[in-house]
C-alpha cells in the first residue's frame, strides 16, 4: 500500500487542541517505539486509509514534563524541511496528550546498525542527509543537543530525517549559546561535559561520531559505560575510525575536521556540505556507486530487508543507551536516568580504566572475591554484540 507524506503546509495552531477528540481523527495500531515520556504508535486517518502518522502518547501528569513537551512541539512547528521529521498535530485528551507527527515507515539508522555497518556510498547518502537537516535547524537557531543513529528516521525511499526533539533548545540569546548538560554520554561533544558554553557546533561533534557509528555499528568507546566516557571523551585523542586503511581518505579526513576539540575551528553544517566527501568533481565516482548502485539506491534494497527481517521478528540484541535529559548531572547521584547494576559495573570497570591510562587487567569475578587475569587486548568480534547475527545484506 502506498502511504501519502505528510502535508508540508501546517498552518500555525495552538500547542494543543482541547475539545477535539483525536481518536475520531486517527485510530491507532501497533507500537513503534518507546520514548522518555511515552509509546509510540503507528496511526491510520479514519478519513484516508493510505495516510499514516506516528503519535506518541504521553501522560500529562508532571508540571516539568508538559514543559519539555511544550519546548519540543515549539521546535517541531517550527520546522518545516525534507531531512526534519515532520509535525502535524497535538491533542489534550483527558490525561493524555497526542503528539501527531510524521510517520518513517524504514524504522532508523540504528535498525539498520543491528544487522551490519553501512558501506561506505550508503554513509556518505546518510551523512549528506542529515547534514541538510541539521543546517535548516541552525537557521532557526535550533541545537539538536542528541543526535545520534537512534534519532535518525528513515522513509522507504531512503531519505533521512532527524528526530526527537526532546532535549534541543532554540537559542534566543544575543550570542547564541548555552551551558545545559545533556545529550547521550558517547556521542556529547568535550565542551559540554565540561559545562562551558556552546552552540550549534556541538550537533557537528555528533555528526563526526555518527559518521564512525554508521561505519563500525557503534560510536567510539561503546564498550564503557557512562561514567568512563564522561571522564574520557575530554581528556583522551580524538576519536578516529578503527581501521582508516579501510575507508577512503576522503572520509576519514571529513571525520576528522568534524572531531576537532575546539568548537570554533569545527565547520558548521552548510560548511560541512561543501567538504571534498560530497563533492563529485573531487569525489572517486566508485565511492558513491557500487555495482550501478547509488548510496540512496542500495540503503533503499537494506531498509526493505531489514523492514522484512523485523515483521519476521528476526532482530539483533539493541544496546541500551539513554540520553541525559537535562543538566543537574553529578557522578554520585542517585536518582540518574543512568542506572547500571553491579553486574554491569564490574564488567566494565577495567575498560574504563584501560581507556584512562590504568593498565590493570585483572578482572574480580562478581560475588567470588577471586581474580583473574586477562589481556588488555580485544577482537573486534568480540566487542560487537551483533557481529555473529547473519544477515545477507
Amino acid at each position: 500500500m502506498t502511504i501519502a507524506p505528510m502535508s508540508s503546509e501546517r498552518p500555525a495552531r495552538g500547542l494543543f487542541n482541547i475539545g477535539v477528540d483525536p481518536e475520531e481523527i486517527w485510530t491507532l495500531g501497533k507500537t513503534i517505539g518507546k520514548g522518555a515520556f511515552g509509546f509510540v504508535h503507528v496511526a491510520t486517518s479514519n478519513h484516508d486509509a493510505h495516510k499514516q502518522a506516528a503519535v506518541k502518547l504521553i501522560t500529562v501528569d508532571d508540571p516539568e514534563d508538559v514543559e519539555t513537551i511544550r519546548k519540543e512541539v515549539k521546535i517541531l512547528q517550527s520546522c518545516n524541511h525534507a531531512n526534519v521529521v515532520a509535525f502535524d498535530n497535538t491533542y489534550l485528551n483527558g490525561e493524555t496528550l497526542w503528539l501527531v507527527m510524521e510517520y518513517c515507515g524504514g524504522g532508523s539508522v540504528a535498525d539498520l546498525l543491528r544487522f551490519r555497518a553501512l558501506k561506505q556510498h550508503e554513509i556518505h547518502h546518510v551523512l549528506s542527509e542529515i547534514l541538510k537537516g541539521l543546517h535548516h535547524l541552525h537557521q532557526q537557531h535550533i541545537i539538536h543537543r542528541d543526535l545520534k543513529s537512534a534519532n535518525l528516521l528513515l522513509t522507504t525511499l531512503g531519505v533521512v530525517k532527524v528526530a526527537d526533539f526532546g532535549v534541543s533548545k532554540i537559542l534566543l540569546n544575543d550570542n547564541l549559546k548555552t551551558k545545559t548538560f545533556v545529550g547521550t554520554p558517547h556521542w556529547m561533544a568535550p565542551e559540554i561535559i565540561l559545562g562551558k558554553e556552546y552552540d550549534a557546533r556541538c550537533d557537528m561533534w555528533s555528526v563526526g561520531i555518527v559518521g564512525i557509528e554508521l561505519a563500525e555499528q557503534h560510536p567510539p568507546k561503546y564498550q564503557i559505560n557512562m561514567h568512563g566516557v564522561l571522564a574520557a571523551i575530554p581528556k583522551a585523542p580524538s576519536p578516529t575510525l578503527a581501521r582508516p586503511s579501510e575507508w577512503s581518505a576522503l572520509f576519514v579526513d571529513f571525520l576528522a575536521v568534524l572531531l576537532v576539540k575546539e568548537p570554533k575551528n569545527r565547520p558548521t553544517a552548510e560548511t560541512a556540505l561543501c567538504l571534498p566527501l560530497f563533492n563529485a568533481a573531487e569525489s572517486d565516482a566508485a565511492l558513491d556507486r557500487v555495482n550501478g548502485q547509488s548510496g540512496q539506491s542500495s540503503l533503499i534494497c537494506f531498509i526493505k530487508r531489514v523492514c522484512e527481517a523485523k515483521k519476521k521478528g528476526k532482530l539483533p540484541p539493541k544496546p541500551r543507551r539513554r540520553a541525559v535529559r537535562q543538566g543537574g548531572f553529578t557522578y554520585s547521584s542517585k536518582t540518574t536516568l543512568h542506572t547500571m547494576d553491579d553486574e554491569t559495573k564490574d564488567s566494565v570497570s577495567n575498560e574504563n580504566d584501560v581507556l584512562l591510562g590504568n593498565w590493570d587487567t585483572t578482572t574480580r569475578t562478581r560475588g567470588s572475591g577471586k581474580s583473574t587475569t586477562k589481556t588488555a587486548t580485544r577482537t573486534q568480534s568480540s566487542l560487537s554484540s551483533s557481529a555473529s547475527f547473519k544477515f545477507g545484506v
